[in-house]
């Protein structure tokens, strides 16, 4: 196959010598019926976002066909190379990377979670190992790009939950549990809330441990910032590619720096119709800022979250009361005594202050019960008793 020439976009840069990029992309049916009906146009466009982009990694999600796969990676050049996933690619979904081998110096790769391939839709995690190679440190972080289930039935929400258990499990139980480790992929679902009616997010798990783990992308949501087009050409779907991150990593995250690659719309002409119903989603990590030993001086304190709740003892409204002292968000979690957790809600706190928010839980027994609020860098639990 032959790839057109380079067309005239104009494609922002993400990118920069310093820092280490990532971006995930579901470039829908990547060469195969299914996807844009122009290979080679869609070939072309993919390759001209990685290298206008100036991104350090890309994670890709349905690569349908092998060799328009190789086609793509051959235009690129030098210093680019790739790994593709054998089992996903044998169901014409493979998932892959493409990385800038000055940058990213491959030290091991393999499928995980084989054994449960079947939560996963029979695509397992593709894992990578990688040094980091930048001017001022190199540093050896794990990539695990995921293509989650599809769909908001609820067999494949319980896929999506079953896999997102295995998956944290598999890194809090093993030698990844210490290390860096960014988790990017197509996730199919939301972070905050699920696209299935009346159910919690998939991966509650990972948001919910603050301690271990930060969630970039859980702002896009919050801002309405959509990577699923489907055959919008704005791109007004919903918000379920995402990166997740252990907190070895998050002291290099550049604060802000998440966001989906929306100025493809407009950069990429018929961009959801000639490349794919997904944006990319893309984080920039500073490696340099994370490894230096802090000046006590100048360090910032750790976000302090209080809660009060009223009146207590309460027997149907309960008025619950977040006090933060810098603008984050928390999340409020209500436990019975045995630590079964019988309520959640998130809290957006765009300012310092106190936020109320008002629960009507007229179901629940008598009991002592626990009202606990985590945040990034903090959490507070107060006893309340229904009588």
């Amino acid at each position: 196959m032959v790839v057109p020439g380079t067309r005239a976009q104009s494609i922002p840069p993400k990118g920069s010598a310093g820092t280490f990029e990532v971006a995930s992309w579901n470039v829908e049916f990547f060469g195969a019926a299914g996807g844009p009906s122009d290979d080679d146009r869609q070939i072309a466009n993919v390759r001209d976002v990685i290298l206008a982009s100036n991104v350090d990694l890309w994670a890709f999600q349905e690569i349908a066909d092998e060799a328009d796969f190789a086609s793509l990676v051959a235009s690129l050049g030098s210093p680019y190379e790739s790994l593709i996933a054998p089992t996903s690619s044998r169901q014409g979904l493979g998932l892959a990377y493409v990385y800038n081998a000055d940058v990213v110096r491959l030290r091991s790769v393999r499928e995980i979670l084989t054994q449960f391939a079947s939560d996963f839709a029979g695509r397992p995690p593709f894992q990578m190992e990688a040094e980091i190679v930048l001017p001022d440190t190199t540093v050896v972080v794990t990539l695990i790009n995921l293509h989650m289930k599809a769909q908001s039935d609820q067999d494949s929400y319980d896929k999506r939950a079953a896999a997102s258990i295995r998956l944290k499990n598999n890194i809090d139980f093993s030698l990844l549990a210490s290390r860096p480790v960014i988790i990017l992929g197509d996730y199919n679902d939301l972070l905050l809330n699920s696209i299935t009616f009346r159910q919690p997010s998939p991966y509650k798990n990972f948001v919910d441990d603050v301690g271990n783990y930060g969630t970039p992308t859980v702002q896009m949501q919050i801002d309405e910032r959509s990577t699923f087009c489907g055959s919008s050409p704005s791109c007004n779907g919903s918000t379920i590619d995402h990166i997740i991150v252990t907190n070895e990593v998050e002291p290099w995250y550049v604060g802000g720096s998440a966001d989906h690659y929306d100025e493809l719309l407009t950069a990429v002409s018929d961009y959801v119709f000639t490349t794919s119903d997904h944006l990319p989603v893309l984080a920039v990590f500073d490696v340099a800022q994370g490894v230096g030993v802090e000046d006590p001086a100048t360090a910032q304190p750790p976000r302090e979250i209080r809660v009060a709740a009223y009146p207590n003892p309460w027997k149907e409204d309960l008025t619950v009361e977040v006090t933060t002292d810098r603008p984050g968000h928390t999340f409020v979690h209500l436990f019975d005594i045995v630590g079964r957790e019988v309520y959640s809600e998130f809290l957006h706190l765009p300012t310092a202050g106190t936020y109320g928010l008002k629960i009507a839980l007229p179901r629940l027994p008598s009991g002592v019960y626990m009202l606990s609020s985590r945040g990034p860098l903090g959490e507070d639990s107060r006893l309340i008793v229904r009588p």
